[in-house]
């Protein structure tokens, strides 16, 4: 978003004071034209994906000036102020008298060579995160295609232990939408919480419980036509009337509900690669690497957790649009509603029963030619405490805090 705005602000003062006499470098269009100006051309030994490491590092003595390019002193003269989107600490004051620290976008007017100096030194953060996001979800994608490769199990010997994959995150609570409201829905609605968990399991990590021998032999012949890696896609849910968006719930989830699953219906498994975004109250928190550092222990069926967080601003997988289906789904139930035929849900219990009765995948994988989503299991968790130590609280009452 930073990035975007200084663009934005540069190409508009740009226009602005272009004169005939200039001969400086036209300001391109959109944000990633403007990258191309800025920087030399991808590498060849990059497939033509990635920037040079020195060029993103702005250490390239080809292209590490050339924003200097796209202005000039008859430009600066016209228009010596710029108006533009700076990020700034904007403290509040709480009810209780405290003061908060707070960041947000400001709009501020400044001398150009004060918005120039500003845009450099934003230059080579941006393009080191952005480098850094395209690395991240290629090395992710070799997981995500096919987990068993990281795994010491084999289909000889199923007890050494199989690696799995999966990507998690909370999606935005669903607010129940009763067709007929009153006044009351002003002051008071009713939201259930979805956690995404969706898993990759390679097949032969099954036990025959849930995939038959005769259907492991079917699937296993239509991944090798397909040219598909031998994985299911089973996509796991957290429905909850508990609003706590926290680490407490994540691992409530692992421990009570996936885990036990996992234990159910496959062989053992030894590592679980799991991805999420960085956010500080679920996953980039000091309670959530406590509980990852005591993880492989036999409380957590001796499984090691491999986590990692995408670069900010880029974790988006496939648990968001699996939750927005559902609530989608939900909402559509609820428009349905009628005096003679009720379909509205009142509470998450009954939004859970309706995902398990109608939420399954309507084709088979031989259908959709070995790729999609083999099943989609529903966990329903009610309202539960904390789970750690008192001695470990921030303060008595209140769910787990980043330290």
């Amino acid at each position: 978003m930073e990035w975007q705005h200084f663009c934005h602000a540069f190409r508009s003062w740009s226009r602005q004071s272009l004169d005939p006499a200039c001969k400086h470098v036209a300001v391109s269009a959109d944000e990633h034209a403007m990258r191309g100006l800025l920087m030399c051309a991808k590498p060849i030994e990059f497939q033509g994906r990635y920037y040079g490491v020195k060029c993103a590092n702005r250490s390239c003595s080809t292209c590490k000036d050339n924003l200097t390019k796209l202005s000039c002193a008859i430009c600066m003269e016209k228009r010596p102020r710029i108006t533009w989107m700076k990020w700034k600490d904007v403290p509040y004051i709480c009810a209780d008298g405290r003061e908060v620290s707070s960041y947000d976008f400001v709009e501020v007017t400044t001398p150009i060579a004060d918005f120039m100096a500003a845009y450099d030194k934003h230059i080579r953060f941006f393009f080191q995160h952005h480098d850094r996001a395209k690395w991240q979800d290629d090395d992710w994608n070799v997981a995500w295609t096919n987990p068993g490769i990281f795994g010491g199990a084999t289909t000889e010997n199923i007890n050494t232990g199989w690696c799995i994959a999966g990507v998690e995150d909370f999606s935005q609570s669903y607010t129940h939408r009763p067709k007929r409201e009153h006044a009351g829905r002003f002051f008071h609605s009713i939201s259930t919480t979805i956690y995404g968990c969706i898993l990759r399991i390679p097949l032969a990590a099954f036990k025959d419980s849930y995939i038959s021998a005769p259907l492991r032999e079917k699937l296993t012949i239509l991944f090798a036509e397909h040219d598909v890696s031998p994985v299911l896609t089973i996509c796991t849910f957290g429905i909850s009337p508990d609003q706590g968006h926290d680490t407490a719930f994540v691992q409530h989830y692992h421990e009570k509900h996936l885990y036990p699953w996992l234990e159910e219906n496959c062989h053992k498994i030894d590592t679980y690669m799991m991805r999420s975004d960085g956010c500080t109250g679920q996953f980039k928190c000091g309670r959530h690497f406590r509980w990852l550092a005591t993880h492989s222990t036999t409380n957590m069926k001796q499984i090691k957790v491999v986590h990692s967080h995408s670069e900010s601003c880029h974790g988006k997988d496939m648990s968001d649009p699996e939750c927005g289906r559902l609530k989608y789904l939900l909402e559509a139930r609820e428009m349905q509603h009628t005096l003679e035929a009720p379909t509205q849900m009142d509470t998450s219990q009954v939004c859970w029963e309706f995902m398990v009765k109608t939420m399954q995948p309507q084709r088979t994988l031989f259908e959709k030619k070995g790729v999609g989503v083999h099943e989609r299991v529903f966990f329903y968790i009610g309202l539960f405490p904390p789970s750690l130590p008192p001695s470990l609280m921030w303060q008595a009452g209140k769910r787990f805090e980043c330290v």
